[in-house]
């Protein structure tokens, strides 16, 4: 099934669905960094999620040290 207008099909849906809760686990493990819970949302959402993950993992570490 898709969408008429886009041509959107339920593969493209899940692949956003998931991609929106990667990025929600991301502002979850950021929001104790500089960045905050949409520093973090954004960030996520501006880059890539694992090269946020991995710039948050740096802050996380550096912060505890």
């Amino acid at each position: 099934m898709t969408l008429s207008f886009n041509g959107i099909g339920a593969a493209e849906i899940l692949l956003i669905i998931f991609a929106l809760s990667i990025t929600i686990l991301l502002a979850n493990y950021g929001k104790n960094t500089v960045f905050g819970y949409w520093g973090s949302a954004l960030l996520g959402i501006c880059i890539t999620p694992l090269l946020a993950f991995v710039l948050l993992n740096y802050l996380k570490n550096k912060s505890t040290n």
